[in-house]
């Protein structure tokens, strides 16, 4: 990942995307990151952001109020400008109903989010690895 991507990131925990957004920058401190709580901020973002300026990657939380990952996943693959960015699910829930929810509804990887910080940051390095190469 040389060159500079962006990633969007979207969790209802405030939390989990501190925690997110400082494992993913201390593999890459030069990555743009958008992170969200709500839907409408989600779409807002994503709406911004001008067809070269799309994130390279995004990252779903599953379990929201009112509006689950799969929710979200499958109004991003029914829009032809969003449909093919690369978005990963990522949540405590390990369920194999919402794994399988997840990647039925276009996710490219569902992780369970880790325990510890120094996990993070290995999940964080995976998770780079679906962002665009032509970026």
């Amino acid at each position: 990942m040389a060159d500079q991507k962006t990633i969007l990131l979207f969790d209802d925990d405030p939390d989990d995307l501190e925690m997110l957004e400082e494992a993913i920058l201390s593999l890459y401190p030069q990555t743009s990151i958008h992170a969200v709580t709500s839907l409408s901020d989600f779409w807002s973002c994503l709406e911004r952001l001008s067809r070269q300026g799309l994130p390279h990657l995004i990252v779903l939380d599953f379990n929201m109020p009112g509006v689950t990952g799969a929710d979200v996943l499958l109004l991003l693959r029914r829009s032809r400008r969003y449909r093919n960015l690369p978005t990963l699910v990522w949540s405590t829930s390990s369920s194999e109903a919402h794994r399988s929810a997840s990647l039925q509804s276009g996710a490219s990887h569902y992780f369970v989010k880790p325990a510890s910080f120094p996990d993070m940051v290995q999940q964080a390095k995976t998770m780079l690895t679906f962002c665009e190469s032509d970026g």
